[in-house]
């Protein structure tokens, strides 16, 4: 019995502070979805919603593609970033429809927390995880590309063990390290520097770097997609997680240009990029 209640009362602990951390952190970008935001995507393309949780807490996905039945296309997992709109972000610019354009199934979720998916965690990676484990019982059998934009290509990387094999990995704007990505702010910093000293689960499970040193993940391909006045994710930091990955990996670089802004500000280039790097999925659904 004292056991129970120690239980449930570390388990009320925990709730309590993941709320207070996502507000910190994730609060100005985790507000409730407007209709239309949602509207807005699904007009790209033929809609699908998908029926994906974790923790029994609902993850809001769904697939797009301009053939409804055209499951035999490949596929590619689009990980959001740190904007209000959450994974109808891609309802902007021309990633989403560049992907849709050369006949891939886009799998598109918000993280628990933002949008239409329900807090459950700081665990981000394993909402990924969730999201992969669903598109390949739709895709048996096939590589897969994730793509994800700064916070969400961050959150993806311990995911990557889930991929099978052949499978292309998009790193765009990716960060280093969230815990020193937040110390640039002083807002955040005080907070940071507690947490480390607290050493809570979620803290060591963010050390991406000890990941991909440890993992060295070779059945999957890379490409990092970096801006060069991008203060953010600087390059330099972007590169040190391309050298650990090794030769498995590409790395390009984007003059000129901030945050997130290559495919505005060199699109043909861009694209160029992205089709190199999944051509063989694509061919990989002629046979």
């Amino acid at each position: 019995m004292i056991k129970n209640c120690i239980i449930r009362i570390r388990g009320r602990c925990d709730n309590l502070l993941t709320r207070g951390l996502h507000a910190l952190f994730f609060g100005k970008a985790q507000v409730r979805p407007k209709p239309q935001w949602e509207s807005e995507l699904c007009a790209l393309g033929n809609s699908e919603s998908l029926k994906i949780s974790r923790n029994d807490r609902k993850i809001a996905a769904l697939r797009l593609s301009l053939n409804d039945t055209n499951l035999n296309g490949p596929a590619v997992i689009l990980c959001h970033p740190l904007k209000k709109r959450a994974k109808s972000y891609f309802s902007e610019g021309n990633r989403l429809k560049h992907y849709l354009e050369s006949g891939f199934n886009c799998y598109l979720f918000d993280f628990n927390g933002f949008g239409g998916s329900e807090q459950s965690d700081l665990f981000f990676w394993k909402d990924v995880v969730a999201v992969i484990d669903n598109v390949k019982s739709r895709h048996p059998g096939k590589s897969i590309v994730l793509h994800g934009l700064s916070f969400g290509a961050f959150h993806l990387i311990r995911a990557t063990q889930a991929l099978p094999s052949g499978s292309v990995v998009i790193l765009e704007n990716v960060s280093r390290s969230l815990m020193d990505y937040w110390k640039r702010s002083q807002l955040t910093r005080q907070a940071v520097n507690l947490l480390e000293k607290a050493n809570p689960e979620f803290i060591e499970d963010m050390g991406v770097i000890e990941f991909l040193a440890r993992s060295k993940p070779l059945h999957i391909n890379f490409s990092f997609i970096a801006c060069a006045n991008d203060a953010e994710t600087p390059a330099g930091e972007m590169r040190s997680l391309h050298e650990l990955i090794g030769s498995t990996s590409e790395f390009h670089v984007f003059e000129g240009c901030g945050h997130l802004e290559a495919p505005k500000t060199h699109t043909a280039r861009y694209r160029k990029v992205i089709a190199a790097a999944t051509q063989h999925l694509r061919g990989q659904n002629e046979h």
